[in-house]
């Protein structure tokens, strides 16, 4: 697996959460089990089965093969 982060916008921030990208290259064939608050969920290129969970943020599954639970409120 490879984890790619980064920091989107200033350092400072005044009466705003900072925000952060997470992007996760994992081998296709695996079983995913995300949770997110604030953010998005997406998933392209896997074959294997799914649990993705966020509040705020909508979930997009593309390009798999495998079965997947997802919930979102406000997505």
């Amino acid at each position: 697996m490879t984890v790619v982060a980064k920091r989107i916008g200033s350092r400072i921030s005044i009466g705003r959460s900072s925000q952060a990208e997470n992007h996760l290259v994992i081998p296709a064939k695996s079983t995913i089990k995300a949770r997110a608050t604030n953010g998005q969920i997406i998933v392209d290129g896997v074959t294997g089965d799914g649990d993705l969970e966020t509040s705020n943020g909508k979930i997009t599954i593309l390009n798999t093969n495998g079965a997947y639970t997802s919930s979102t409120s406000n997505g």
